[in-house]
Order: structure tokens, then C-alpha cells, then sequence
């Protein structure tokens, strides 16, 4: 098993950029709840956007509610266009061990307010200029009715362009300085050419967001304060990364967690107790792993029992396990990940949920039971030549 690490992204990384975006291309997806009955939206809505964000709505706020996600593929980076009513947004401790997304997302809104605390304190989202989430780090915010521009991309493919990588959480981009407006009209542009953007442009398209995003962020040389509640949980976020990357090591416990990151035991527990124990988590990154496998077109020649196998389950365990945490089998997983682009959702398969599904997968497109993929059987270090 291989992931890629900062060294190796600062030696190859606009080639890691470009074999990735050839081999992922340019795809599109549309997620509304609005031909749902007004009494199914908010569930439906609050099920979806539950890959991301625990949501949650007031009584005070009594309009209608509609939802809907608009999303794009640029190679290995995805950009939504989001437009829903207001609520209150979250990402916990307990969210952020459990999903395992380790992204920057730049969030530009183009309609509507928000206002964000985090460990730092308290901001409202800038005025023309994109506001830069870490989504390894908490934050609550809450909105009105909005509609914005969101630019996921994977910490292994920004971090290692980045002079202080773990100082950018609830960074508001100054809409005045000339990096950011360019990174502006990018962001709307790519929208509103989302129609005419083909497999081609998508090399050159994936690495100049990318370097432009870190100029914008690299615009400022001094290295911002940490608040001391996101030093607090550095080590939860360190553990977090650590599972990552030896996940598929079926050595992987406490007790070598516990080494790695110089802490005893006891403390180990401790810090994971609230996500319900170092194992628990563990075996809920394995299961998001195996249900990556199953609904990814690329990997639909692995039977269930080469994925239980990959991902250090048996058969049945794998089964018995996943039917817990998603409340279908395995394969009725695979069945409505694979079926014409439908999200993964038997109960709402009128949904197209297929974005979900990239989210995701951009966590696994960087780590691999056979490393790095960049195109369908080629590990990171056998593609170029």
C-alpha cells in the first residue's frame, strides 16, 4: 500500500495532476429535492448533503424549503453549485473521524448570507470573495436562503503547494486583491462553461485552478495563528491521517497508533472515545473504503469478495458489518451505485445522488489498497515515463 505524500507531490506533483485528471475526465450531475412532496425535501436533503455537512432547520424558518447540488468533475477536483433555503450547518470531531475527508473546499457565494464560528471565532462570509474551509477542521455556520459555488480539492494534491498547509480554516479571500478576483471569474466561469468543457481542456483546467488556488492562499507569507481548540485536536486530526494511510494494514490498532503518535494507550482511547473507540473508526474508513469499491464503474470487476478481501474483511463479516452501517447489503450497494449514474440510495432512487458518490471517491483517489490510480490498473509510480 502507497499514498502520496507531500515529498512526492513536490516532485511530481503537476504529473500526478495531469494523470489524474486524464484518466478521471469531465463529468456532471444535478441532485434536487424540489419534484419531491414539500413534507420528503428536508430529509431527503438533510440525508444527502450528510456526505459533507450535518444539517439542521429552525421553526423560525418558514419557507419552503428546495434544494439542489450541481456538480462537475475537473479530473480529481469537483465544483457544485448549491442553492437551498436557510439552515444551520456543522462539521463536528465526531463527523470529521467518521468521514474521513481530508479536502479544501473554496466557497464562493453568489446570493444570500452566512455566518461561520469555528475555534478562531466568528465571521461573516465575505463579500464577492471565496471563504476557504478546511474540511479536516470543525466549523458551524448558518445561512439564509443562498446560492454558491463550492471548489472541492484533495489536501494531497493543494497541501503540498501550500507554504503553511493547516492555517487556511475560515480564511475569507479579499474580493479587492487581483489573484482572488481571477480565482473569481474561474470559479463563475467554469459554471456557466460546464456545458462545453471536454476531456482535452481538462489537464490544463485541474492544474491551473490548482496553482492559482495556492497563489491566492500563498499570497500572505506569514503563517496565521492557529486557535488553540484546532491545536487541541491536532492530535485526533493526526491519528485520523495516520489510520488513512496504514488502512489497509491489517497490523493496524491501538497499539501501533499509539506509537506512532508518542502517546500512551490510555490516552489514545481517551481522544477516541467520543467517536466510539479506535477500532470503531477504523473499521467505519474500512467500510467507506469497500463502499467506494462498489459503486466505482472502475472497480466493477472485483466481486464482493475480492473487495471484503482488499478491504480485510471476511465475506461475511464484510456483509454483516455494512448492512449496519448503510442498511443494505453490499450488493444492493453496488446495484444502485452502478445503475445509469443514480446516487447510492435504494430508498430514493429517483435521486440522482451520484455526487455523493465523488465526494468520496475523491478521498480514495489518493489512497489505494494498490496505491495511487491513475488510470484503471496503473499505480502512481508506473504511469510515467
Amino acid at each position: 500500500m502507497s499514498i502520496v505524500r507531500s515529498e512526492d507531490c513536490q516532485c511530481a506533483g503537476e504529473a500526478t495532476i495531469f494523470d489524474l485528471a486524464k484518466s478521471k475526465g469531465v463529468a456532471r450531475t444535478q441532485f434536487s429535492v424540489d419534484r419531491l412532496p414539500i413534507h420528503q425535501r428536508y430529509d431527503a436533503w438533510a440525508d444527502s448533503i450528510g456526505c459533507i455537512f450535518e444539517v439542521s432547520r429552525s421553526r423560525s424558518m418558514q419557507e419552503p424549503f428546495h434544494a439542489s447540488v450541481g456538480a462537475l468533475t475537473l479530473g480529481p477536483l469537483m465544483l457544485a453549485r448549491t442553492r437551498s433555503t436557510g439552515q444551520y450547518w456543522r462539521r463536528s470531531p465526531w463527523k470529521i473521524a467518521r468521514d474521513g475527508l481530508d479536502h479544501y473546499m473554496i466557497q464562493l457565494y453568489l446570493g444570500g448570507t452566512q455566518t461561520c464560528d469555528w475555534g478562531g471565532g466568528s465571521l461573516e462570509m465575505p463579500k464577492g470573495g471565496p471563504l476557504v474551509y478546511d474540511l479536516a477542521c470543525a466549523m458551524r455556520a448558518t445561512s439564509s436562503a443562498f446560492d454558491n459555488l463550492s471548489l472541492v480539492i484533495p489536501r494531497a494534491l493543494l497541501g503540498p503547494l501550500l507554504q503553511f498547509p493547516d492555517a487556511h480554516h475560515m480564511r475569507a479571500l479579499p474580493a479587492q486583491a487581483p489573484l482572488v478576483g481571477l480565482l473569481r471569474e474561474h470559479l463563475i466561469l467554469f459554471d456557466a462553461s460546464q456545458n462545453s468543457i471536454d476531456l482535452p481542456q481538462v489537464r490544463d483546467l485541474a492544474t491551473s485552478v490548482v496553482h492559482l488556488v495556492a497563489a491566492c492562499l500563498n499570497a500572505e507569507t506569514e503563517e496565521r495563528a492557529i486557535p488553540p481548540e484546532q491545536i487541541a485536536s491536532s492530535q485526533l486530526m493526526r491519528a485520523r491521517r495516520l489510520i488513512e494511510a496504514g488502512l489497509w494494514d491489517k497490523d493496524l490498532g491501538p497499539t501501533r497508533l499509539a506509537g506512532q503518535l508518542g502517546v500512551s494507550r490510555s490516552r489514545l482511547y481517551e481522544i477516541f472515545s467520543p467517536l466510539g473507540g479506535v477500532k470503531g473508526v477504523i473499521r467505519d474508513r474500512r467500510l467507506a473504503a469497500a463502499l467506494t469499491l462498489l459503486t466505482d464503474p472502475a472497480t466493477q470487476h472485483l466481486s464482493v469478495r475480492q473487495i471484503a478481501d482488499r478491504c480485510l474483511f471476511s465475506p461475511t463479516e464484510l456483509s454483516r458489518a455494512f448492512r449496519a452501517r448503510y442498511g443494505v447489503s453490499p450488493r444492493t450497494a453496488r446495484h444502485y451505485g452502478l445503475a445509469d449514474d443514480n446516487g447510492f440510495d435504494p430508498q430514493a432512487d429517483s435521486l440522482d445522488r451520484t455526487y455523493e458518490r465523488w465526494i468520496r471517491q475523491l478521498s480514495n483517489l489518493f489512497l489505494s489498497p494498490d496505491g495511487l490510480q491513475t488510470e484503471p490498473g496503473q499505480s502512481a509510480h508506473s504511469g510515467a515515463s
